[in-house]
């Protein structure tokens, strides 16, 4: 862990504050790395991370090596989770516990029949298989971008509509 000047004196702002019985929210005290322009009230750098997932797919995919893409797909790769790795694919089959109140993913779950849909179709892409067999590579890589990254903007919309942000 770095330690930092600032992280010093954090430190010792909540010893005072918690000795003396006027321990405050501790967090307006707490600054988070800058995303871009965005700054975190949280550590959210970890999960930010799942955008090196997407960055490497979309490399894959245009290299079409549908293989590799997958493997980041199902098993991730950058966005480190407390004990394990956050995946594309957990978000799209965890979609149904996480978003049952999105009016989007309602409509697209039922129009496909299955709270599964976005993970069916990505592999549907990836393998070439199921109403992606036989299709063209431009195809396969359009459906596996698109519905990946639709469904993610979905699922991160959602928590920032429920954190009120």
């Amino acid at each position: 862990m770095l330690v930092t000047k600032s992280s010093l004196i954090v430190a010792a702002a909540a010893a005072l504050l918690s000795s003396s019985g006027e321990c405050r929210n501790l967090r307006s005290l707490t600054t988070f790395a800058k995303i871009g322009d965005y700054t975190p009230g949280s550590n959210v750098v970890p999960h930010s991370k799942i955008d090196l997932d997407l960055q490497d797919i979309d490399a894959y995919i245009g290299a079409q090596n549908w293989t590799a893409a997958k493997d980041v797909y199902t098993n991730g790769r950058w966005s480190a989770k407390s004990n394990s790795v956050r995946t594309l694919q957990g978000f799209s089959t965890g979609a149904d516990a996480k978003m049952s109140g999105e009016p989007l993913y309602k409509m697209y779950k039922t129009y496909w029949g299955s709270p599964t849909y976005a993970d069916e179709f990505v592999l549907a892409a990836l393998d070439g298989t199921g109403m992606l067999a036989g299709a063209a590579d431009i195809a396969r890589d359009e459906c596996a971008n698109k519905v990946r990254g639709d469904l993610y903007t979905l699922l991160v919309r959602g928590g920032a509509i429920e954190m009120g942000v």
